[in-house]
């Protein structure tokens, strides 16, 4: 079957002298097939999540427990100083570690 654009196909279908019986069972077939492929798809996405891949990090932390740290440094400072980082001192601390 050479290339066929939707609606030709669709166009095809519909000249075609078909009863409401043969029309419902072309129907369920292209469901069936369109719910196995979509079953399909959402195994392979689910597959692919799975398989996570780290690489250098253009931004932040490289891993989750790098961030845990980042986070519980910034909590321990925070008890200590009793006062949090600033958007300006945030910014500033970024431009110098040359993140962006």
């Amino acid at each position: 079957m050479a290339s066929i654009t939707l609606n030709n196909l669709w166009n095809f279908i519909q000249s075609m002298s078909l009863s409401a019986n043969n029309e419902l069972w072309l129907a369920e077939k292209l469901h069936e097939s369109a719910l196995k492929k979509q079953q399909a798809n959402k195994a392979y996405n689910i597959a692919e999540e799975k398989t996570i891949i780290v690489s250098e990090p253009l931004f932040g932390p490289a891993s989750i427990e790098e961030a845990i740290s980042r986070v519980q440094d910034a909590e321990k400072e925070y008890t200590l100083n009793g006062r949090g980082t600033t958007l300006n001192e945030f910014t500033a601390e970024l431009k110098d570690e040359q993140l962006w």
